[in-house]
């Protein structure tokens, strides 16, 4: 399989991944709030297994897509919150400009010839330290202006991810198996973008009203 025809399975697989989310964002309105925190506590677990099974290069698509759906799922309190907050047209402007994002990064990274492998290292330790922000968040709530400014980096940092995957599918030795592993990232790569815009235009929208 070329380069090419791999890209393009692994487009075609994400855009499907996206209808699932979709569908599983739907679904989320009929589950009972008690059970969203059990559902994100398995899409915690599952993305630790993600961790542990891209390094054997074993993510199935019951894997991918079960991923999604409950990933749908556990966003649907969030979608609503924003479109209750901020509207529906600013949740798609939201959208489309995450995709815009999404086209551009991935279209840089692919057509540039230079291999980023070595910004793997630095992306991941930035990621690790807005993980380990999201947990004494947690703990201990900071100002808004604080997590508008976390959502900024984060959304730079996504950003820079979808290129940095995009090249990653160019330039390493990827086969079939490869591709449920690839769609996943990008689908991370996309959903966390999409909700960090959607912290970033909602906090802007409220200081202007």
């Amino acid at each position: 399989m070329s380069k090419s025809e791999l890209l393009n399975k692994i487009l075609r697989i994400f855009t499907f991944s996206l209808a699932v989310a979709c569908l599983g964002i739907y679904i989320g309105q009929f589950v009972p709030e008690p059970l969203m925190l059990p559902l994100m506590v398995i899409e915690l677990i599952m993305l630790l297994a993600a961790a542990f099974l891209r390094r054997r290069k074993k993510i199935s698509y019951t894997f991918l897509f079960l991923f999604v759906t409950i990933s749908g799922i556990t966003m649907y309190p969030a979608i609503y919150y924003y479109l209750s907050e901020i509207g529906a047209d600013i949740v798609l402007f939201a959208f489309l400009l995450t995709l815009v994002i999404f086209v551009f990064m991935g279209i840089f990274g692919w057509v540039i010839k230079k291999d980023l492998s070595f910004m793997g290292s630095t992306l991941f330790i930035i990621l690790i330290g807005l993980i380990a922000f999201s947990i004494f968040n947690f703990f201990v709530p900071q100002s808004e202006t604080m997590l508008v400014i976390v959502a900024c980096i984060s959304a730079v940092l996504f950003s820079v991810y979808i290129m940095y995957d995009f090249n990653r599918i160019k330039h390493r030795n990827l086969t079939k198996k490869d591709v449920p592993r690839m769609v996943l990232s990008l689908y991370l790569d996309f959903v966390n973008l999409f909700m960090d815009l959607l912290r970033i235009l909602s906090y802007f929208l409220k200081r202007r009203g």
